[in-house]
Parts: C-alpha cells; structure tokens; sequence
C-alpha cells in the first residue's frame, strides 16, 4: 500500500479517482483507475468465487499491465487462478 502512492495520495481529490466500470451486476465486478503520485492503477474487485478467464476490461490507452496483488493468490488462500 505504501509502495502506491496512487492509493492513497489524492484521496479527497476526484481527479484522482474514475471508475472504469461499476455496473458489472451479473458477475458482481466493480474496476476504477486511482491515479496519484505520478502513479496510475487499475483496481478490479471481484466480489465472488467465480474464476473470469477471459474477462474484458474497457481500458483505454494502456500500454502495459502488472499485477501487484491478488486476493485469490494461493498464499491467501485462494484458487491461485
């Protein structure tokens, strides 16, 4: 958390935060951007079990992507998927 100032720097800031997509009813997804710090990352929450192998974000403009943390990751007790 530390490591991502886009996480936490500018959070009473609205410029600092946009959703990406929060009507994901069906499979209960909510994605934003948090930008700040000279950051910017994309938060995707999945708020169920279900595995998403070819789930598609509507990202704009993004040239790369890494995954900083995972829930489901198999030292948290997750699928490891």
């Amino acid at each position: 958390y530390k490591d991502h100032p886009a996480l936490w720097s500018g959070q009473f800031d609205y410029r600092c935060f946009q959703w990406v997509d929060f009507h994901d009813i069906k499979n209960s997804i909510i994605s934003y951007w948090r930008r700040g710090g000279g950051q910017q990352l994309l938060c995707v929450h999945n708020f169920t079990p279900q595995y998403h192998a070819e789930y598609i974000l509507p990202v704009w403009g993004a040239v790369r992507a890494k995954e900083l943390f995972c829930s489901d990751a198999l030292r948290f007790g997750g699928s490891g998927k």
